[in-house]
């Protein structure tokens, strides 16, 4: 259905009150068949992966709310529910602060950064940082200040902008936090970012850095 060529409303048996009207998914609801830009599905979630990616869950921590599936496989019906829409785009658990994504994914010190505390909101000049979002402030926003779950900019990371520096820029511009970095990188001597984009990887050694 979300590859955009199935109208939803195609039902073998129509409901008692009568046939449902949806055409097929369109927009950034229709996620295509290249699903590089996506949280990946359908992979094995055991004790072994976790540890040997490190910053994830053991299975056995994973919350209930999140289920793997019957092969302890990771699939869309871990993080959303098709038959209940308690919480938006079906997600089945409150994504606010990040928690959908810390049902999964480990960050230790998450909760002292400055991206989970900070209640900055937008001040209506530049681009708006959460234009899909319904939340309004840096903390509630959570994780997806920075990555997309679903058609990421980035593919790496799954994150939401297709330039490096504005991934940071987005807010970091005089639009929301209020320190504006951008005006700093925009001086000659500044180091030119603008002029690369994605050297550099959060894990490789400091000491071998070029």
């Amino acid at each position: 259905c979300h590859d955009g060529t199935t109208a939803l409303g195609a039902l073998r048996i129509a409901p008692t009150g009568g046939p449902v009207s949806l055409s097929p998914v369109t927009g950034r609801a229709s996620l295509g068949t290249d699903l590089s830009n996506d949280h990946p599905t359908s992979f094995l979630y055991d004790e072994s992966l976790a540890r040997r990616r490190g910053a994830l869950a053991i299975p056995s921590a994973l919350p209930a709310s999140l289920p793997l599936d019957s092969a302890r496989q990771m699939q869309c019906t871990s993080c959303h529910d098709p038959h209940e829409q308690k919480y938006r785009k079906f997600l089945r658990m409150d994504d606010r602060r990040g928690a959908l994504c810390l049902g999964c994914h480990v960050m230790s010190e998450w909760r002292y950064a400055a991206h989970a505390t900070s209640t900055a909101t937008w001040r209506g000049i530049g681009s708006n940082p959460w234009p899909r979002s319904p939340y309004t402030t840096v903390s509630d926003n959570g994780c997806e200040n920075c990555h997309q779950p679903h058609a990421a900019a980035h593919p790496a990371r799954l994150l939401s902008q297709s330039q490096e520096r504005t991934v940071c820029f987005v807010c970091h511009n005089g639009s929301v936090a209020s320190m504006n970095l951008e005006a700093e990188f925009l001086k000659p001597s500044a180091h030119p970012v603008a002029a690369t984009n994605w050297v550099h990887d959060p894990r490789e050694d400091p000491r071998t850095m070029l």
